[in-house]
């Protein structure tokens, strides 16, 4: 989610621009409600979030985990055979798609 904003002298005809490219994304679960979580944070820090977000059918959350990072995560989470293979098999359609 890259987010512009013109720097504070600038010329508005030649604006410069700060892209801030963090991978920063908002995600609400049942135990914590809705926090600021950072998808570059060491897997052991992101694996109880994700975790917390498939046992708990967090689908719209689930969403907002890039590609990379839960193939990162996923072989750490702590999570039913079933629900893995499910996203498994959405990774490899994301994938699929965006080729």
């Amino acid at each position: 989610m890259a987010r512009a904003a013109p720097r504070a002298n600038a010329d508005p005809s030649r604006a410069i621009l700060d892209i801030d490219v963090s991978r920063r994304r908002r995600v609400w679960t049942w135990d914590r409600g809705s926090r600021l979580v950072d998808m570059d944070w060491p897997t052991e820090r992101l694996a109880p979030i994700l975790e917390t977000v498939l046992c708990g059918a967090l689908w719209d959350e689930l969403k907002k985990f890039p590609l990379d990072t839960l193939e990162r995560v996923l072989p750490r989470a702590t999570v039913p055979r079933n629900v893995r293979r499910l996203v498994e098999i959405w990774i490899e359609e994301k994938r699929r798609t965006a080729a």
